[in-house]
């Protein structure tokens, strides 16, 4: 700035001529820079008026910069009324400007903020009246702004909340500036919820009183997440119970359906007793099934999978499936020619379709459509985001809907527990969805479903796809492998003495010598200490103190060449990779000596 009596910018005036204003306003221009506005000549107009006036100008000072100033013109006057003068008054109000512009400027921003910041903005009055709400909040609700000030904030809340809510506004109200926090529910104009995580702190207003701002996050997606990642927590739990279970079950039953076998061999055609035996035969298969089941919902069940089209597995069952449902349910098949192949067990797939076509029957006892599809779909990150467990990534579609009673959120939210059913005590295991919900997981797919009550139900089975593979053929039934003119030595490995004391009747039945032993710690004492005692090592998989791999692995140290057939009542998911398939619990006599046979069968050593 330019170093002169005006370098405050602020001065006063008087002057008795007319042309004495446009000098000065001359020599201020040269004094100070060039006067931009309002210019010389309202100047000069205004003294010849004789008017009192305010106004505005700007200047440019010699060194570039500008400043704003307020000049106050106002003419003098006589007794008589006669001009006789001007007083001029230069005010600078260039920082005042300023502070204008940064003040508008502030308060663009934030409206701009309030109207635009991804979450609702409320503010209240102690009665509970909107005084005022951001565009987005208004839009997240399904109103407009001017909808929701004025009215009760009473409006969006659930009835079931309102008295919490009135109670939180109170605790803000009598606590000013502290911060609460909370989680709630927002009702939309349609009727839907929010669930949304509120934070509250009453201010003063320019009134002297007290208003509270709320501001609500939606976290209803982080719900559902929450929820979802719960239920697969819990089902991973029952799972691995259920996993445990049906391992005691079978060795159970290997015993009672294997001494039943044994026992009926001891009464002829026509004996009374033989009837009672093959009852308990019976039973014991229906109890196998159901652990099979369970083996199945806890993915531990023995599976072979292949590269499957599940467009020509669907086909193919479908005569099957117009059986099972009955003539009064029609069955629908809308397949694609463009699916890719899936790597599954052919034999659960069936399961899956049997199982949810069953359901879908008792879901109409009135009759109704069964409809399948098979396509292709593509799950992308926000679908996974949504639905934890599943895998980003090509995938074929399996989808099994019905025209049924449905289901409300609470069925659905127990639907693939073991044993849950809606059916009447005696008319359902619980168990077939259940089966359903392992099958998938151990195939490494995704299980949904959707439903509403009297709105039937849609089931949809996503499976990876393999891209390039082509369908492979059935395999072969294998052939039997039963001796009986054995002579060489088992090393029976068994906790369990029941299965173990029938494993052992069995074998020595065909002619092999049997060394049993409940503890695989004294199993491998005693194979360590005579090597060349035994053929070949029969062994549990779970077992106590060592588990049924680990003796193998250890025995495998001093005899590398020895053939091993396990036993299991989990599944052969439990083995070591590259482990032979193990004999699966429960098995009968037949099952055992043919396992055997075939174990010296592959055998590269000849029996001694």
């Amino acid at each position: 700035m330019p170093s002169s009596s005006f370098s405050n910018r602020c001065r006063a005036s008087c002057y008795r001529d007319p042309r004495e204003v446009v000098e000065r306003a001359t020599a201020l221009t040269s004094e100070l820079g060039t006067l931009i506005e309002p210019g010389i000549e309202t100047l000069v107009a205004l003294a010849r008026r004789g008017l009192a006036e305010e106004s505005e100008w700007t200047y440019v000072c010699k060194d570039g910069s500008r400043f704003a100033a307020v000049v106050l013109t106002t003419a003098l006057r006589d007794a008589a009324g006669h001009f006789t003068g001007v007083v001029e008054s230069v005010r600078d109000i260039t920082d005042k400007r300023r502070a204008e512009q940064a003040l508008r400027e502030s308060e663009e921003r934030y409206r701009a903020l309030y109207a635009n910041i991804p979450s609702m903005y409320f503010t209240i009055d102690p009665t509970g009246t909107v005084l005022s709400v951001n565009a987005f909040g208004a839009s997240q609700l399904g109103y407009t702004e001017g909808e929701l000030v004025g009215g009760s904030v009473l409006r969006i809340i659930p009835r079931d909340q309102q008295a919490e809510a009135i109670a939180h506004l109170a605790e803000c109200v009598a606590h000013p500036s502290d911060v609460f926090s909370w989680e709630s529910r927002r009702v939309r104009k349609d009727g839907s919820l929010l669930d949304v995580k509120e934070t509250a702190r009453a201010v003063p207003d320019q009134q002297g009183g007290l208003i509270v701002l709320v501001v609500c996050e939606d976290i209803t997606e982080r719900h559902l997440l929450q929820q979802q990642l719960f239920m697969a927590q819990k089902m991973e739990a029952v799972g691995r119970l259920a996993g445990g279970v049906a391992h005691d079950f079978n060795n159970l039953l290997t015993a009672i359906r294997g001494f039943a076998e044994l026992h009926l061999a001891e009464h002829s055609p026509g004996d009374p007793g033989r009837e009672d035996v093959l009852e308990i035969e019976r039973a014991a298969e229906r109890a196998a099934q159901l652990t099979q089941r369970l083996l199945a919902f806890s993915r531990r069940a023995d599976v072979h999978p292949v590269a499957l089209d599940l467009a020509e597995v669907a086909g193919d069952a479908v005569a099957l499936l117009r059986r099972l449902v009955g003539e009064d349910i029609d069955v629908l098949l809308d397949s694609s020619t463009d699916v890719l192949c899936v790597l599954a067990d052919r034999l659960q797939i069936d399961q899956v379709l049997l199982n949810l076509a069953a359901n879908a029957r008792d879901a109409m006892p009135a009759g109704g459509a069964l409809h399948l599809a098979v396509k292709p779909a593509i799950l992308t990150k926000t679908f996974v985001r949504a639905h934890p467990g599943s895998q980003i990534g090509r995938h074929v579609l399996l989808e099994v809907s019905d025209t049924g009673v449905g289901m409300d959120e609470a069925t659905q939210a127990h639907l693939f527990e073991p044993f849950f059913t809606t059916k009447p005590p005696g008319e359902g295991t619980g168990l077939g969805l259940a089966s359903v919900y392992g099958i998938v997981k151990q195939a490494g797919g995704y299980i949904d479903v959707e439903s509403r009550p009297g709105g039937g139900s849609v089931f949809r089975v996503y499976l990876p796809a393999l891209d390039g593979a082509t369908p492979e053929a059935p395999a072969k039934a294998a052939t039997a492998n039963t001796r009986t003119d054995a002579t060489e030595t088992i090393l029976l490995v068994e906790d369990e003495p029941a299965v173990r004391i029938f494993a052992q009747r069995v074998l020595e039945d065909h002619g092999y010598r049997v060394l049993a032993f409940g503890d695989p710690g004294v199993a491998l004492d005693a194979g360590i200490s005579d090597p060349g005692a035994f053929d070949a090592l029969v062994t549990d998989v779970v077992m106590p103190t060592m588990s049924g791999p680990t003796l193998a692995e250890r025995i495998a140290a001093i005899r590398p060449d020895l053939p091993v057939l396990f036993m299991s009542g989990h599944g052969g998911n439990v083995l070591p990779a590259g482990a032979p398939p193990p004999l699966a619990k429960p098995f009968s006599a037949g099952d055992l000596a043919d396992a055997v046979g075939a174990l010296f069968a592959r055998s590269c050593k000849p029996p001694p």
